[in-house]
């Protein structure tokens, strides 16, 4: 068997012969009809209209690629059709993004512990729900290439020892187009969820401007009736004083999250060095995380001292205090209360000493030695990956030429200590 070379590789993943198919499951024909639409262009798809018949059809033994599931549906809901799937080993790969008008917390909450990948709420846009189709569709199958890569290269691996080297090479370089796509696909979550919470002041701005312009109207008819009284303008200037206030406040809401989102994001999809407050971007990589946070009850403390400029990369080091949130909230605060997560940063000798800690459930003792190793996961066939942590792991130690190590014991949380240097020459 000869080794399979990058060029190889990735020939096979763009191999765009056929289109991957995705499977449509809700009980109101428009909605089928709608997203069947949006989506036949790019892809093959198929639809069905209750629970019983989607999983009759992901059973079969020709499975479609991604699922578009509603929760609510009569007989069996979306929740419950996702629980059967992923319970099956042949069909709990298969990605699951719920599509519902319902949009609490909890309800996203029951979505992902269930081992869906994301959560689309109605009304969507369609621009949105085709990349975010195409995001999870490009992760699976990077994902899928590279478990089968593995399983032939550790067969070969036994007859061949000559080609080890090779091997290992291939193997890590899929593996870093793997982690760029795991990279990816947090960006694009990233960006959906920002466009929701910025959708919402905005809503509210439209709406007060177009409750000022209906009393205006009704003001200036009044006026011109000769009917207009003086408790009728002195209700009308308080109304207004109120609105500007509500239009202003939201206003500002909605530019403070996209300063944030622009700065985080874009930073994410560059590898360059700037030197930056370091107080100051960690208070904008909370705030851009902002609607995963809101999924599970949380505290976050940050204790930095005031204007520490650091030389450095700053779309590592986000990705790096992301992906320890995203940690803490699936993994530590599950089935928790009170839940709490403390950044404190000191400076010694030219370097950063950040200590990250949550009140989490903690580590068990078997796990702790595994957590920066690759596809490492206590989720497997929840939608966890196994990368989040070696990714802070590679990130401190290739980009930041930092150290990193953790503390934990089960029920004592997990406390993280990463050491870097304030600039690339200290």
């Amino acid at each position: 068997m000869k080794p399979v070379t990058l060029n190889q590789l990735e020939n096979s993943m763009n191999d765009h012969s056929s289109k991957a198919e995705i499977l449509i499951v809700d009980d109101q024909p428009l909605n089928l009809k709608i997203l069947g639409e949006i989506l036949s262009r790019n892809f093959e798809v198929r639809v069905a209209t209750s629970g019983r018949e989607a999983i009759g059809i992901v059973m079969s033994d020709q499975p479609p690629d991604l699922i578009l599931l509603d929760i609510i549906m009569p007989e069996m809901n979306g929740y419950d059709v996702c629980r059967l799937i992923k319970s099956d080993p042949h069909a709990q790969r298969i990605p699951i993004i719920f599509i519902t008008s319902k949009n609490d917390a909890e309800d996203e909450t029951m979505g992902f512990s269930l081992g869906a990948v994301d959560y689309i709420t109605k009304p969507f846009s369609p621009a949105i729900v085709k990349e975010r189709i195409r995001t999870h569709l490009d992760l699976k199958k990077h994902r899928d290439h590279l478990e089968r890569l593995v399983a032939e290269k550790t067969e070969a691996l036994v007859e061949k020892s000559a080609a080890l080297r090779e091997s290992i090479d291939t193997i890590q370089q899929a593996k870093d187009q793997l982690i760029m796509a795991e990279k990816m696909a947090a960006l694009g979550s990233m960006v959906a969820g920002a466009t929701h919470e910025i959708n919402t002041p905005l809503g509210i701005g439209i709406t007060v401007a177009s409750h000022l312009t209906a009393l205006t109207e009704k003001l200036s008819q009044r006026f011109v009736d000769g009917t207009l009284k003086r408790s009728d303008f002195d209700t009308f200037v308080k109304t207004i004083s109120n609105s500007i206030h509500m239009l202003h406040l939201n206003l500002i809401q909605a530019s403070k999250l996209m300063r944030s989102f622009k700065i985080v994001a874009v930073d994410q999809c560059s590898d360059e060095s700037r030197t930056f407050d370091l107080k100051e971007y960690l208070e904008e990589i909370v705030t851009s995380l902002s609607p995963r946070l809101r999924q599970t009850p949380h505290v976050i403390q940050i204790a930095c001292p005031e204007k520490l400029m650091v030389n450095s990369h700053p779309g590592a080091f986000s990705q790096i205090i992301s992906n320890l949130v995203i940690n803490s909230l699936v993994h530590g605060f599950e089935e928790t209360e009170q839940n709490e997560i403390r950044i404190q940063v000191e400076t010694s000798n030219g370097e950063i000493r950040l200590h990250y800690q949550d009140n989490g459930r903690g580590i068990a003792p078997e796990h702790l030695e595994k957590i920066f190793d690759p596809f490492f996961t206590t989720k497997r066939g929840k939608g966890g990956s196994g990368l989040g942590l070696h990714i802070v792991h590679e990130l401190v130690v290739r980009k930041l030429a930092g150290r990193l190590r953790c503390e934990s014991s089960p029920g004592q949380g997990a406390h993280f200590y990463l050491e870097f240097p304030v600039s690339p020459s200290a």
